[in-house]
């Protein structure tokens, strides 16, 4: 894992840890709010591969975080329209899936 793939990922452990805290400054799970969809250009445009790059991507194998927790986490903040203790245990998951996939792309 290269320096820009371990800022992406840690920037974007930071932000489910707020999630997960139901800390203030929290932004929605959203592609707009996570550092890796932004710097590993995920457009949902044909014309672009989307997530190249991008460590999740590099880790799991599929694009769009497919095989993470990241998509129930999403479903129940949709579910309970925004931050639920269900939602907050599913966001701990997340975080614990980006550090191992942090700490993984040291070795």
């Amino acid at each position: 894992m290269n320096e820009e793939q371990r800022l992406a990922l840690g920037k974007s452990i930071v932000h489910w840890e707020h999630l997960r805290d139901r800390d203030p400054k929290m932004a929605p799970p959203t592609v707009g709010n996570c550092a890796c969809c932004d710097k590993f250009k995920v457009t949902f445009d044909d014309e672009v591969e989307d997530c190249e790059g991008c460590p999740i991507l590099q880790g799991t194998g599929k694009r769009y975080c497919l095989s993470t927790p990241y998509w129930e986490a999403v479903r129940l903040w949709e579910y309970h329209n925004g931050w639920s203790e269900e939602f907050g245990a599913q966001a701990g998951l997340e975080v614990e899936f980006l550090t191992k996939l942090l700490a993984n792309g040291d070795e």
